[in-house]
């Protein structure tokens, strides 16, 4: 990782295991230029600008920077646009979900913390404000933790477009010591008992820093769903809906979709975030609604008295209503496997989750019916919506003409869950029934 320092390659990321030092690293180099070069103006930027706010900037501020230094003054972190130093060099701090107007200036160096977290996109776009004249060269530079091999980062790498270099536990000298060539006593601990404890793809991914697929993912056909967000929407919209899922340490999670004249679903946008107040997600729903005009907000019914702020605000929000997993993973693997469902890649929670949503696993190593609660948040909204649109609707509606059902058939079977045809057939049904029940009521009270 040493050999990086000066490196002035156009691209460059950091990639490996949780704790090799890959983020402290880059904040260093980062300081450094920004003394060496006065007048640069380099850009620190993560998917959001609260998620940057509570882990590079405490690092920044507590062990590059150090309290005393000029750039920090009286500002907290939190309110903060920017670092100026005193020979005119400044690092400007942004979110993605915030960019206000940091994409319209020009930059010398942009960080990218997590890279992961955004699009190919994003990081695109980002390369496009490069045009900076105060350093030698000007430079994108990134960290993060392995993901899926399918992830656009690493094909980025393998293209050439990118330099990868890969890290290791033993470039942390809070974890290993050079010198007697073994582990600190907090790298052993760390190493050994906090990562050792990992299972499944987050071992392979934080402990070994493996570019890992899931095994066992409740949707091992989602890579073929996700395509890059288009110009315009291909179809004119028949439905556009939201979803909605509650959290608070978790991340409460929002999923846009628009419902087609072609039938295909396509997920367009998303919110995902942590400690977000009630009174920020209203504002950011009215924001999707005016901007997507949201007919209907399908929303987790385990906390009614939210559903009802949020009605009480003007939005549409509702109770989801078909609370089986089970179904509603049925309804999500049918659309997947007609290849009616769209994930656009500017969801990135949406797409790393679905490459980690797995099925839980007996002891005796059989597959359960439920999934590991764990990277669910969105999945749990992209279900609530896809069971909304669909609900009752005549299942012509929603499947393309001659189009295989064998597979999602064969899948359903094989894991003990309801058949995707089946269960769509029986919702309208129960539709048709509701319809003609309410019609009879309304005859017989004429």
């Amino acid at each position: 990782m040493a050999a990086t320092w000066w490196c002035r390659d156009r691209e460059i990321l950091l990639a490996g295991p949780a704790g090799t030092g890959k983020t402290r690293f880059w904040l260093e180099r980062l300081y450094f230029l920004l003394e060496k070069y006065p007048g640069i103006r380099a850009l620190l930027v993560r998917k959001t600008r609260a998620s940057l706010t509570e882990s590079a900037l405490v690092t920044w501020e507590k062990h590059v920077l150090g309290p005393h230094h000029p750039a920090i003054g009286a500002i907290r972190r939190h309110n903060r646009s920017s670092y100026v130093f005193p020979n005119g060099s400044e690092c400007i701090l942004a979110g993605l979900d915030r960019p206000d107007r940091m994409l319209s200036a020009e930059y010398d160096l942009v960080y990218v913390c997590e890279a992961t977290e955004i699009t190919e996109t994003d990081w695109e776009t980002l390369i496009s404000r490069l045009r900076g004249h105060a350093m030698p060269w000007s430079q994108i530079v990134a960290d993060c933790n392995p993901s899926s091999p399918n992830h656009w980062l690493r094909r980025r790498c393998l293209a050439g477009k990118c330099r990868l270099v890969e890290t290791t536990h033993r470039d942390n000298p809070l974890l290993w010591d050079a010198e007697l060539e073994d582990w600190t006593q907090f790298g052993e601990k760390y190493v050994e008992k906090t990562l050792g404890s990992l299972t499944g793809v987050r071992r392979k991914r934080f402990l070994e820093g493996l570019w890992a697929a899931a095994e066992g993912l409740v949707y091992p056909e989602f890579e073929r769903a996700v395509v890059p967000r288009p110009g315009q929407t291909p179809s004119p919209t028949v439905i556009s809906a939201a979803a909605l899922d509650w959290g608070w340490n978790d991340p409460t999670a929002v999923v846009v979709g628009l419902l087609g004249q072609d039938g295909k679903l396509r997920l367009v946008e998303e919110i995902y975030e942590t400690r977000l107040p009630i009174s920020s997600l209203v504002e950011r729903l009215r924001l999707l609604c005016r901007t997507w005009r949201i007919e209907a907000i399908y929303c987790d019914p385990s906390r009614p008295e939210l559903i009802d702020h949020l009605s009480m605000a003007g939005l549409p929000a509702t109770a989801h209503r078909i609370r089986a997993i089970d179904t509603g993973i049925a309804m999500v693997s049918s659309r997947l496997l007609r290849r009616t469902l769209e994930i656009w890649d500017n969801l990135p929670a949406t797409v790393r989750e679905l490459g980690e949503y797995q099925w839980a696993v007996g002891k005796d190593g059989a597959i359960k019916r439920a999934p590991v609660d764990a990277s669910n948040h969105a999945m749990d909204a992209m279900r609530y919506l896809i069971c909304g649109v669909d609900e009752g609707r005549d299942y012509a509606e929603t499947v393309p003409e001659n189009t295989e059902i064998s597979e999602a058939t064969e899948q359903a079977r094989r894991l003990g869950l309801p058949d995707p045809e089946a269960e769509a057939e029986r919702l309208a049904r129960e539709k048709r029934q509701r319809q003609l029940s309410e019609e009879m009521w309304g005859d017989w009270q004429g």
